[in-house]
């Protein structure tokens, strides 16, 4: 278990590139930070699919209404595609259209060109201690939501 100060620097550097990322979302799309999370995980699934109950599990604790404005937005933009379950109503699949994939393209491109604008003022073991540190913190985030999860789960 880290110590205090450890956990305390660590938030610190967080925040020291927070607002890089938000500008550069900013200066890249035009999606809301939620929008762009609901595109990237149909994105991320191999049929580009996924049932409104499932995404509901996976924003949790997001709000059953306020994921019915983002999806019925994201609709309205033609960017997904509600689809009712003939035979069961409640039952809605949300589907990735080819706008929604080619919005997330543009937004992955503007990134891109911001990365590799900025990475060539960088070493290459700097480069190589970047790329090793997302690992580290794929097992720390990924073991903190795990816990938190279990902690807020009725």
């Amino acid at each position: 278990m880290l110590d205090k100060s450890a956990t305390e620097n660590i938030i610190r550097g967080m925040r020291k590139i927070r607002p890089y990322f938000r500008k550069i979302f900013i200066l890249t799309t035009d999606l809301s930070n939620l929008e762009l999370l609901i595109l990237t995980i149909l994105i991320e699934r191999e049929d580009k699919r996924i049932t409104l109950s499932e995404l509901r599990e996976i924003l949790y604790p997001l709000s059953p209404s306020k994921l019915s404005v983002l999806t019925s937005k994201l609709e309205d933009d033609k960017l997904i595609k509600k689809v009712k379950d003939p035979k069961d109503r409640r039952k809605v699949e949300i589907r990735l259209t080819s706008k929604g994939q080619k919005k997330y393209e543009q937004f992955e491109e503007g990134v891109y060109d911001f990365i590799s604008k900025g990475i060539g003022m960088l070493r290459k073991d700097e480069i190589k201690t970047l790329i090793d540190s997302f690992d580290i913190w794929v097992k720390l985030l990924g073991k903190a939501l795990d816990i938190k999860s279990a902690e807020v789960r009725p």
